[in-house]
């Protein structure tokens, strides 16, 4: 850069263009101050993860959809299957989203509803609630499992 005043050994054109040079780049700061870091801001019920209650998460075999979420009570509870062609489903104690653990408490009413290949089920030791029709119409599931010994509640025709 050329310091000010020091034009006179150089052409009309050339003080232009390095007149214009320094307006346009400033010299920099001895000192520069970090741009502010804005904390991002969440809505209720959200952490820094991106998944809020009712948000649904693909995991394996199943689709899981958070029911609650604080610092006490971190649950999911099954959909339905990915696919309604599986033989063999097991229903996990608790699954990882977001790097976080839930704990899986319940099956969804219709989760597996005339799913006519399911012939085999085991259910985490975590799960509480069975929800109505969950496996209604599934003519081949005889061989079914629970780990745990409290379920507190069937739904009709589960």
């Amino acid at each position: 850069a050329v310091a000010k005043g020091e034009y006179s050994q150089y052409s009309d054109y050339v003080k232009v263009a390095l007149h214009t040079e320094q307006l346009m780049t400033p010299a920099p700061d001895a000192t520069p101050t970090p741009a502010p870091n804005p904390s991002p801001t969440l809505s209720p019920g959200t952490d820094d993860d991106g998944y809020t209650v009712g948000s649904k998460k693909k995991i394996g075999k199943l689709i899981y959809r958070i029911t609650a979420k604080s610092n006490s009570a971190m649950t999911v509870e099954v959909v339905r299957p990915v696919k309604k062609t599986y033989k063999s489903v097991t229903i996990p104690a608790t699954v990882k989203i977001g790097g976080k653990e839930y704990k899986v408490t319940s099956v969804k009413a219709s989760a597996f509803l005339k799913n006519k290949k399911l012939a085999r089920i085991v259910f985490g030791k975590n799960i509480r609630k069975i929800g109505r029709k969950s496996f209604y119409g599934c003519r081949k599931l005889m061989n079914i499992t629970f780990k745990t010994k409290y379920v507190k509640s069937f739904g009709k025709n589960a």
